[in-house]
């Protein structure tokens, strides 16, 4: 009697089990997906957002190098500091011209960069280099660009911009990925819930039809085999059976095994069916 209860109990925990395997897997692949399509789509802005920042340094120190003169070997910032006091083009920029010793020849009213280590190396290679310096509360993309007169470098033009919009940028980004993966993750969680019971649902009614298949088959078969087996014991408790003794106990067996081997035929007739291996072929009887 206890085990009419407990065995459904049993069922119930399984498929309970399984539902929860399949919620939690398809939580974890989608949260994974949605963590790489985040880090892809922080990669992309990163690039696009530093490729802008770069040719907006390249054009911009371009410019001013341009502006630059070089008379009787001297160099001259006067254009430089008419735009320097007179324009917003330097509002943004931190733009200073360093000599072959690391001296800063001229710097623009707003300045807040050192002189970064790749202005050597630009004197060295007479090639632009860009670098990213860490301030003590900002960061910076520098560019270095050698300046040329005549054919000869007379010094590194170093123009910075500072990397605080990208910085933001990404930060947004980041943010509203913690925010919205979770929920996301959540709702799908749910409809996964759902959609697990919808999916266990055919797999648990077969289960049910197996162990009822299985009930019903045993209870077939219990009393033939019990016919048989009785039989058999009352032939051998006869120590001196006469033959139609025997022959009447042995039509007996073999009825009943007849008997059981149709129910078997039966059995495997409906498990068949059940499992829709069976092509059935209607036509109208009386």
């Amino acid at each position: 009697m206890l085990s009419d209860f407990v065995q459904p109990l049993r069922r119930l925990r399984q498929f309970a089990t399984a539902r929860v395997k399949l919620v939690t897997w398809f939580v974890a692949v989608l949260g994974g997906v949605l963590v790489v399509c985040v880090g892809i789509l922080i990669g992309l802005v990163h690039r696009n957002l530093f490729n802008t920042l770069n040719e907006r340094l390249i054009t911009n120190t371009q410019q001013l190098a341009d502006l630059i003169e070089f008379r009787q070997g001297e160099l001259l910032f006067a254009k430089l500091d008419q735009l320097n006091v007179e324009n917003d083009a330097l509002r943004t920029f931190s733009v200073q011209m360093v000599d072959y010793d690391g001296s800063v020849l001229w710097q623009a009213a707003r300045n807040q960069l050192p002189v970064s280590v790749i202005t050597q190396k630009a004197l060295d290679t007479n090639q632009t280099q860009f670098e990213n310096l860490v301030l003590p509360f900002e960061r910076y993309r520098v560019f270095a660009k050698p300046v040329t007169r005549n054919g000869e470098v007379v010094g590194v033009l170093q123009s910075g911009l500072s990397l605080r919009d990208i910085d933001e940028a990404i930060a947004k980004i980041i943010l509203g990925a913690l925010l919205i993966i979770p929920i996301a993750l959540g709702l799908a969680g749910m409809g996964a819930w759902f959609l697990a019971a919808k999916t266990l649902r055919p797999i648990e009614e077969n289960i049910r039809r197996q162990r009822q298949f299985i009930q019903d088959a045993s209870h077939e078969l219990r009393t033939p085999l019990a016919i048989i087996q009785s039989n058999i014991d009352v032939s051998l408790q006869n120590p001196n059976p006469t033959v139609p003794q025997l022959q009447d106990k042995l039509n007996t067996v073999n009825e009943t095994a007849r008997r059981m081997g149709k129910i078997i035929t039966d059995l495997l007739t409906l498990s068949t069916s059940d499992n829709q291996l069976l092509r059935l072929k209607p036509r109208l009887v009386s």
